[in-house]
């Protein structure tokens, strides 16, 4: 199973990588005539879903650094996936109202268990420039 983790997280940071190397050939022209929020969702959203227990929360673990956040649907939730400390914010999805800080990666996991999450606030609220990244993992 490791051997099968390891290949899973090599193709999510190869499909990050070549989503920004997308990006790079229309973020002027679409950020300059885009919202934030709608040239996030159309050009730095990746998503990626081959089914539960395929290492995304590890992928996480492993990866995200001080200058990402994971959504996460409930505190119990964030408590039992993630119970230790981390160097990236974890944020409760139905408890924000506002984000200032401008993260590189936004990982929204476990997504199969938000129930009916506003998408388009998510980004509203989320979406700062046109270098971040958002990774939907295991989204349905």
């Amino acid at each position: 199973m490791k051997q099968i983790y390891n290949e899973y997280q090599r193709i999510i940071g190869d499909l990050i990588k070549l989503n920004k190397m997308i990006r790079q050939n229309y973020r002027q022209d679409a950020a300059k005539s885009l919202s934030r929020a709608t040239f996030a969702k159309e050009f730095a959203t990746v998503n990626i879903n081959i089914g539960r227990r395929t290492g995304n929360t590890e992928y996480v673990k492993i990866f995200a650094d001080e200058n990402d956040a994971v959504l996460v649907p409930s505190k119990k939730v964030a408590a039992r996936v993630y119970p230790d400390e981390y160097d990236f914010d974890i944020i409760v999805l139905r408890e924000w109202t506002q984000c200032y800080y401008e993260y590189d990666h936004i990982f929204v996991e476990l997504t199969n268990f938000f129930g009916e999450i506003n998408i388009e606030r998510m980004y509203e609220t989320f979406a700062k420039n046109p270098y971040q990244t958002f990774i939907f993992l295991g989204r349905n």
